[in-house]
C-alpha cells in the first residue's frame, strides 16, 4: 500500500509540473510589440521612470505617437497605436514582471545606483519580435542570487515593507 501511495503523491506532482504553463494566466497586450525593432531605443526611452522611480513605467501612446505619427512599416501592429491615438485611448500594457505584493522594488535603485542592465531581470528582452506569452513571477532566490553574486547586502527590511 506503501508504494501505491507513494506512485499516487508522485504522480500527483508531476502533473502539477506538467499542468504549470497551462494554469498559468497568459497575457494578451494590446498591440504585439516588437522590441527588436526597436533595440536601437535605450529602455529608458519607452520606460521612462525607470532611473528616476520604483516603477520602470509603460510607454504611452502619445510617447508612441512621437515616432509613429505617420506609417514607418505595413505592419497591422504599427496602425493599432494611431488608432488608439485617434480614439483618444490609452495602450492597456499588461504587466510582464511582477513581483509580490508586499515586496518594494526599486528600479531607480537598480539602474541608476547599481547601474544593472535592464537585461539583468529581464532577460535580452531586445532581441524579443513578440511579447512573453506569460508573466514571469519573480522570485526571491532571484534576487538573493543576484544580491551574493554582486555581493550586496540583501537584509529582509531592504526589500519587504
Amino acid at each position: 500500500m506503501k508504494p501505491f501511495l507513494l506512485g499516487l503523491v508522485g504522480a500527483f506532482f508531476v502533473g502539477l509540473l506538467a499542468l504549470n504553463p497551462v494554469l498559468q494566466k497568459g497575457v494578451q497586450q494590446p498591440i504585439q510589440f516588437n522590441h527588436q525593432a526597436h533595440k536601437d531605443i535605450d529602455c529608458t526611452g519607452c520606460h521612462e521612470s525607470a532611473n528616476a522611480q520604483a516603477f520602470a513605467g509603460l510607454p504611452t501612446i502619445d510617447l508612441c505617437m512621437t515616432c509613429h505619427e505617420t506609417a514607418l512599416t505595413k505592419n497591422p501592429e504599427e496602425e493599432k497605436i494611431r488608432i488608439l491615438a485617434r480614439e483618444g485611448k490609452p495602450a492597456q500594457w499588461q504587466r510582464l514582471f511582477k513581483q509580490p505584493s508586499h515586496v518594494f522594488y526599486s528600479h531607480r535603485r537598480h539602474v541608476e545606483i547599481a547601474k544593472l542592465e535592464c537585461k539583468q531581470c529581464h532577460g535580452d528582452m531586445g532581441e524579443r519580435t513578440a511579447p512573453p506569452s506569460r508573466v514571469h513571477n519573480l522570485t526571491m532566490n532571484e534576487c538573493i542570487d543576484c544580491h551574493q553574486e554582486k555581493k550586496v547586502q540583501a537584509g529582509c527590511v531592504d526589500c519587504h515593507r
